[in-house]
């Protein structure tokens, strides 16, 4: 797909790729490369089915304007999918070693979906009156990842004691990032970590600070399983 004439993604995307290329992975579920799949290899069922799945799980965390109750909904298909799967290679005898994502992958994928609708519920029910919104996206290692990456800049090798002396310049190249609003090209190949979590452009704060009701989660919840009972339907299994 990478060396496909109007291919979204770059050469070095898949060639002597950098496994730490952020955007990288941004570009494979990103909407052009399933829109590229879907219009020159429909036959590719089972990939156009797994980015459309994982790279909306994906884009639950990072989106700045989505609600919440569109969030969850995301989540809990990609959840009621990776049920699915499984179950469906459980009963077909079916090794779940050829068949599945790896354990690993699992284990991630099962840490994001279950560690979004924890925060809903802690933000919903446990902090006063509802007036914290919930961002997703700063509930992750990504600024521990930016302060490492920039000191990292500073000496590539450092010690405890470098990073102690290392604390006033790594404070003005955070705030100044702060400022930009930005402090990485998304076009960028083999650029390693991109870092986007201060980007508050088209951030909604009444929508990120609203949340679904018990009833509200339920109706979700259906849909959700109706959706990912309607894509396992479709009788294809990703293979990774």
């Amino acid at each position: 797909m990478a060396f496909a004439d109007g291919s979204p993604l770059f050469h070095r995307d898949v060639e002597k790729l950098d496994r730490q290329d952020d955007n990288a992975a941004t570009r494979l579920f990103s909407a052009d490369a399933l829109k590229y799949l879907v219009d020159h290899h429909p036959e590719y069922l089972g990939e156009i089915v797994y980015l459309f799945v994982f790279g909306e799980l994906i884009d639950a965390y990072p989106n700045r304007t989505m609600s919440h109750a569109d969030r969850l909904q995301l989540v809990l298909r990609a959840r009621y999918f990776l049920d699915a799967w499984a179950t469906f290679l459980d009963v077909a005898g079916y090794n779940k070693s050829v068949y599945f994502l790896s354990r690993e992958a699992v284990d991630i994928a099962r840490i994001i979906i279950e560690g979004y609708i924890a925060l809903l519920y802690i933000h919903r029910d446990h902090l006063n009156n509802n007036i914290f919104p919930l961002l997703p996206w700063l509930h992750s290692s990504e600024a521990c990842e930016h302060v490492f990456g920039e000191a990292r800049r500073i000496i590539k090798d450092f010690s405890m004691l470098d990073f102690i002396y290392m604390v006033p310049k790594l404070r003005v190249k955070i705030r100044a990032a702060i400022l930009r609003g930005k402090a990485s090209d998304p076009k960028e190949r083999a650029a390693g970590y991109t870092h986007t979590y201060f980007d508050s452009t088209g951030i909604d704060v009444l929508a990120l600070s609203t949340f679904p009701n018990n009833d509200d989660i339920e109706q979700i919840a259906c849909q959700a399983s109706e959706e990912a009972d309607t894509v396992v339907l479709i009788k294809c299994a990703p293979q990774c």
